[in-house]
């Protein structure tokens, strides 16, 4: 509430002070540069999301848990706001510990796929990871042709090949068992409901 800003707002800023300050450290060890801004808002993702845009943001870098982003206990509505039109991509993190030792990347190809295999290619390249493509199709054959032409595509030839049938949900659940870390592009509303309610 607003109000609980006006009163709390020294000891907001020294909190959001000592997270953009670990922030900072973070990215200037790869050499990135770095500007920060506290907004004190009762309005979560429509100011982040305003931010993103006056800021000119290419990626938006988010959090997801019980507590994020003022929706606590509400992940269904918080993912409502984050499916609709936002001004640049967005990469939704759900912290189980940051191990990017097997990256595992589902796709059916198309647009929610492209900053899918972006991540998974930076990841190679800065943690080494290895990178794990999944595709599920009808026919296996076809699921490997189109799986290695788009592997191929996306600078991501060397990556090992999966190719499955039957269900999406159940093959990527499957899959995900052996990989430390899963990229889902998500645009279709859909996947992601069915994502953040537990049923992958």
């Amino acid at each position: 509430p607003l109000e609980y800003g006006a009163e709390h707002v020294d000891d907001l800023d020294a909190e959001s002070e000592a997270l953009l300050e670990t922030a900072r450290e973070d990215a200037e060890t790869h050499g990135i540069p770095v500007e920060t801004h506290t907004i004190v808002s009762h309005e979560s993702f429509e100011e982040i999301f305003d931010a993103a845009e006056t800021h000119r943001a290419d990626l938006l870098v988010m959090g997801w848990g019980a507590d994020s982003h003022g929706a606590p206990g509400r992940i269904e509505g918080t993912f409502d706001e984050v499916a609709q039109d936002v001004p640049c991509d967005v990469l939704v993190l759900r912290d189980r510990g940051f191990d990017p030792g097997h990256v595992l990347v589902p796709t059916a190809g198309g647009p929610d796929s492209e900053l899918s295999a972006a991540t998974a290619a930076l990841l190679r390249a800065e943690y080494d990871s290895q990178v794990e493509l999944l595709h599920v199709a009808d026919d296996r054959e076809e699921g490997e042709e189109f799986l290695e032409t788009w592997a191929a595509e996306h600078d991501l030839a060397d990556a090992t090949l999966r190719v499955e049938t039957g269900d999406v949900e159940t093959a990527i659940e499957k899959a995900a068992r052996d990989a430390s870390l899963v990229i889902v592009g998500a645009t279709e509303r859909g996947l992601l409901e069915r994502l953040v309610r537990g049923s992958v």
